[in-house]
This record gives structure tokens, sequence and C-alpha cells, in this order.
């Protein structure tokens, strides 16, 4: 099943200090991505001193720092989009050679597990 990443895979990327979308990666907490996955209602995104985006909201459980790329993922959640088509709006957005389906995937894992986005 392509939603759920095989760490086995040789082409799965190997985390390291220097990946640009490294800040992306968390655990994967529930491992679910919805089919057209759509940001939650009352979201408050604001940029930080520091060049990061606080996201907050009353149905958060806590405040969430992410980069301008997680952002860009969580603003092409319209509930219009597929997480492959977000996957190559991400690649085109960052004119990437290969497609992040890793880096895109793991994160609307932990959005839908902490509430930041739901199922269309």
């Amino acid at each position: 099943d392509w939603r759920t990443p095989d760490a086995d895979y040789a082409w799965y990327p190997r985390y390291s200090s220097t990946d640009v979308f490294e800040f992306l990666r968390a655990d994967l907490r529930s491992g679910e991505v919805p089919s057209y996955p759509r940001q939650v209602d009352g979201l408050d995104i604001s940029l930080t001193q520091d060049d990061l985006y606080l996201v907050s909201g009353a149905r958060l459980a806590e405040p969430h720092r992410l980069n301008g790329a997680a952002v860009l993922i969580l603003e092409l959640c319209s509930g219009d989009n597929t997480p492959a088509q977000i996957v190559c709006l991400l690649q085109a957005a960052f004119d990437l050679e290969s497609a992040p389906e890793v880096v895109v995937l793991e994160f609307l894992s932990f959005a839908y597990a902490v509430g930041l986005i739901r199922g269309k």
C-alpha cells in the first residue's frame, strides 16, 4: 500500500541533518492518511521570529511549530487534493528532482493524528 512507507525499501530516504525536509519528519502516530485531506477550521497560522510558523487553534491540544514546507503542505490540504496530488504540487513548488512521497505522507499522517487535518 503506497500510503504506508516501508523502511526496508532501498529508496526510502535516510534521515540526515542536511536534509531540508528533516523538520517535517515525525513519528507516525496513527499511520492514517485521508483520501482528500482538509485543513481543520479555525487554525491560526502565524510567522515567528525564527522564520517558523506557529499553528494553533481551539481544537488542537497544543500549538505546533512548522517550517514553510510543512505549512505549504497544510495549505494544500483543501479537500480537493489527494495525497498524490499534494506530492506532485510540492515537487513542483520546490523544483525537486524526485517526488517527496515519504515526507508528504509522514507529515499528512502526523497532521491527521494531531488534528491539523481531517478527511473531506
